[in-house]
């Protein structure tokens, strides 16, 4: 194929790009990324446009290379250049990535440099990095980009506080999540998204008390958890063998006729069949 194409250059015949994006997604398959990269530089050089998914398959393999991250950042602006909207899992790909490394701190913040200076500045492209930052486990970068996104004067949306709380919680720093979490309690009604996203974030990390406990003040505002909450904890309780707990929480669920998903029927049924604990409790 490499013949072909530089035979075809030398005839001055120009292959299609459809064509090119073809050869640059083969070479990203059997892992020659650099031999990739060098047609998509020929193609800028002629002024034509890479597609989205030979992008993606270029920062993808490059990502698997350590030493690579320059080469990334700058597709991942280019990409967007170019007309190619990136998705927030490939942000968060190219951010864990970042985050991995030595430097990492100063590496993220020349990609967000990069990110605000040559592209259209709005909530979105911060949310992506907090939540990349998130991820990777690294609430301290997230914090930065919010601080700058407000120092800018954009306001955080639902997302952006979402994602901010997310990674608190993710790296089971439940205090500064607690903190973040009150300084919207001072609103008139905390949205039931922040709600939902404290208590499923903190089953995850296995504080399943502290969860009951935001379950409870979310009923007491009027709000009722979402079925992922009931899930998420139900499926912790068990875990542990806390069945009497469970068994508490399914009881005032069905005078409010709350609709039992499959998920916790299944987990239930599990649990059942492992052992009586559950069956005794029940009776």
């Amino acid at each position: 194929m490499k013949e072909l194409v530089v035979i075809a250059l030398q005839q001055n015949f120009m292959p299609s790009v459809s064509t090119y994006d073809k050869f640059i997604k083969a070479l990203c398959r059997v892992n020659l990324l650099e031999d990739g990269y060098m047609i998509h530089e020929e193609l800028m050089r002629m002024n034509k446009v890479t597609s989205k998914s030979a992008y993606l398959c270029l920062i993808r393999g490059l990502i698997s290379k350590s030493n690579k991250w320059e080469i990334v950042a700058k597709l991942l602006i280019h990409m967007q250049q170019m007309g190619h909207r990136p998705t927030r899992t490939l942000f968060r790909e190219v951010i864990c990535c970042l985050c991995n490394m030595k430097d990492s701190e100063k590496q993220f913040m020349q990609l967000l440099e990069m990110q605000l200076s040559r592209l259209e500045t709005d909530c979105q492209n911060y949310n992506f990095f907090i939540y990349g930052a998130g991820h990777a486990k690294r609430p301290d970068l997230a914090r930065q980009v919010y601080e700058i996104m407000q120092r800018n004067g954009i306001e955080p949306n639902l997302s952006t506080n979402i994602f901010m709380l997310q990674s608190y919680l993710k790296s089971e720093r439940i205090s500064n999540a607690f903190n973040f979490f009150d300084k919207f309690r001072d609103r008139r009604r905390l949205p039931r998204k922040l709600y939902n996203t404290m208590i499923v974030g903190l089953c995850k990390v296995k504080k399943v008390d502290f969860a009951l406990e935001f379950i409870r003040e979310m009923r007491n505002s009027g709000s009722f958890p979402s079925n992922q909450c009931y899930e998420e904890t139900i499926k912790l309780l068990c875990k542990t063998g806390r069945f009497d707990v469970v068994i508490n929480l399914i009881n005032e669920l069905e005078k409010e006729d709350f609709r039992f998903t499959s998920f916790i029927g299944n987990v239930l049924l599990f649990h059942s069949l492992k052992s009586r604990d559950l069956y005794d409790a029940w009776i």
